[in-house]
Order: structure tokens, then C-alpha cells, then sequence
């Protein structure tokens, strides 16, 4: 199935109109019909509120098995580490500093609750209770970039949420640059530890 096809056949599961899509989008609905009709494609950011329109993960519509992973890059580790932080899967604890950055030694994730329903951790054949599993990220560099990348992750996020409560032009402009500044971010995380292979 296209993404248009799959748009459509959740659009239909959940019942919905595609001028209702479109208004829970914020998207137009000439829009939401090319989509799936194939006539245009929806970028990354169009696919997450469309997601999130059905309160899905956009995998629905890319693909679950369309990430994919080398890990012997660090890039490849910490973009796994963020697909798993943003799902919900990882909860991250640590202290802030006054800009709201995470303080480095602090920082540490627990496995959400929500999986014990289907995942049990153990050690040698006694159960772990979910409070006793931390994921640290041992790897400094790798930290560092999560770090900077999760800082980045909210500051779009509240520039937006400044943006949709007064949409004027001054704050367009700061959510557009965030928004600018975050791709270019995450796709540089992606490519960590892979360009020096390509330039070679």
C-alpha cells in the first residue's frame, strides 16, 4: 500500500471523514485528498499530525520495518534510542540545570510501565521488577548528542505551542527556524559515525 492507501484505509477504520482529517490535521482537505489519491506526498511532519490525528505513531503510515539500523555506527545507536524515547517505551530521569538542559550525570532511562503487560526483564531466571532496569548511555559523545538533541526536541516543541497560542509573524519565524535547526540536527544524528566512511 502507498502512504495515501494507508491514510485512507485508517481514515475509513476509524470512521471519519476526510474534512474531518483535515480539520483535526489543521491541513486543508484538498490536501488530505491528494494524499490519498496519490497525488502528492506527505513529508515527515504532515505524517506525524496525521498520526497523531488518529493518536497513532506514524510508523502506521511508514512503515514498521522501514528504519533501518547498522549499529556498529553510534548515529544508528542513538536514533534507536530516540525512536524509543518519543514512543513512550523509554522514560527519561535525570536533573535539569536552569535552561532545562539535562545535567550529563544524571541522566538515565527507565523502561515504561505500560510494557510489563507484554515484556518481563530477569537475571538468570529470576524476574527483575521494570524499577529495577536502567538504560544508561555509557558512550560520552553519544550522551552528549542525545542530550542536545532532547533539549532541541522540546524547545520545537514550545515554540510551537507559543505559535499556536498568538500566530504572529515574529513567532512563525522562531518556530520555522527551530524547525529547521531540529531536521538538521536529527539528520546529523543519523549520520554520526557514517561520513567519515563516505568521505573515505
Amino acid at each position: 500500500m502507498t502512504i495515501g492507501e494507508k491514510i485512507k484505509y485508517v481514515r475509513k477504520l476509524y470512521h471519519m471523514s476526510s474534512a474531518e482529517l483535515a480539520e483535526r490535521t489543521g491541513m486543508h482537505p484538498v490536501s488530505i485528498r491528494k494524499y490519498e489519491s496519490n497525488k502528492m506526498v506527505p513529508q515527515s511532519a504532515q505524517i506525524e499530525r496525521l498520526a497523531a490525528a488518529f493518536h497513532l505513531s506514524p510508523a502506521i503510515f511508514s512503515g514498521l520495518t522501514d528504519m533501518r539500523f547498522d549499529f556498529q555506527y553510534s548515529g544508528d545507536c542513538l536514533g534507536m534510542l530516540i525512536m524509543l524515547y518519543t514512543s513512550g517505551a523509554l522514560i527519561i530521569n535525570g536533573e535539569r540545570d536552569e535552561k532545562s538542559i539535562l545535567k550529563k550525570e544524571t541522566v538515565k532511562f527507565t523502561v515504561s510501565p505500560l510494557l510489563q503487560k507484554f515484556l518481563q526483564f530477569s537475571e538468570k531466571d529470576k524476574a527483575l521488577s521494570f524499577e529495577d532496569v536502567n538504560v544508561l548511555i555509557k558512550d560520552n559523545d553519544t550522551l552528549d548528542r542525545f542530550i542536545f538533541w532532547e533539549f532541541m526536541y522540546n524547545r520545537r516543541d514550545e515554540l510551537y505551542d507559543a505559535y499556536m497560542e498568538e500566530e504572529t509573524k515574529e513567532n512563525e519565524e522562531a518556530f520555522k527556524q527551530i524547525c529547521n535547526d531540529y531536521d538538521e540536527i536529527e539528520m546529523n544524528t543519523f549520520l554520526q559515525g557514517r561520513l567519515r566512511d563516505i568521505v573515505m
